[in-house]
């Protein structure tokens, strides 16, 4: 779980896959580092945050008659597949808290975040900037939205090189699966 909500992108392999840079915003006298913000969905949207058939907060047993075959990757994570896209769901207390899906081929990450933004409304933009294994330097973006329940939502396209305008995932985290990442101390030994 921790890896689906602080590493959302794939792990770094020398000359494919970028890693982030950690860049302070940088501020000068004439002007102040922006602040970052998160676009919040009006209360009048307020309605369960959905994916495809499935919404957080759903039981587990509700997740399976929607869903007769999946892959168990541990007792918390299950695994689904279509043709173009990835499933992992992640359970906690046996309910759905989050699920992070990935495309299976390149899927345009604007049209994407424009499905998105039809049901979540504006989201905030931000770019990373990352550096490969060459120190080769660029930019990604990633949309991101919080729901009126305090679900998160982001949109990232993809990290490698020559993916530019991609989808890489989209994440949905509910604020439990959130709170409960806060609480365990990460492992450094993973």
């Amino acid at each position: 779980m921790r890896d689906l909500l602080n590493n959302v992108h794939a792990p770094f392999k020398l000359g494919q896959t970028p890693r982030r840079i950690n860049t302070p915003p940088i501020a000068t006298a004439a002007r102040p580092a922006p602040k970052r913000s998160v676009a919040v969905v009006p209360l009048l949207a307020q309605r369960p945050v959905r994916i495809g058939e499935h919404q957080l907060g759903e039981t587990r047993e509700q997740w399976h008659r929607l869903e007769p075959t999946y892959e168990e990757m541990d007792s918390t994570t299950l695994y689904t597949k279509t043709d173009t896209r990835q499933f992992v769901w992640q359970f906690d207390r046996e309910r759905l808290t989050a699920a992070l899906i990935t495309p299976t081929r390149d899927q345009s990450f604007s049209e994407e975040v424009g499905f998105l933004e039809q049901v979540y409304g504006k989201p905030v933009m931000r770019k990373v900037a990352l550096i490969n294994a060459f120190g080769a330097h660029w930019e990604r973006s990633e949309a991101s939205w919080v729901t009126a329940d305090t679900t998160g939502i982001i949109a990232s396209e993809a990290h490698e090189f020559d993916r530019g305008g991609q989808l890489g995932s989209v994440l949905f985290a509910s604020k439990s699966a959130i709170v409960q990442e806060k609480l365990q101390p990460p492992n450094p030994y993973k």
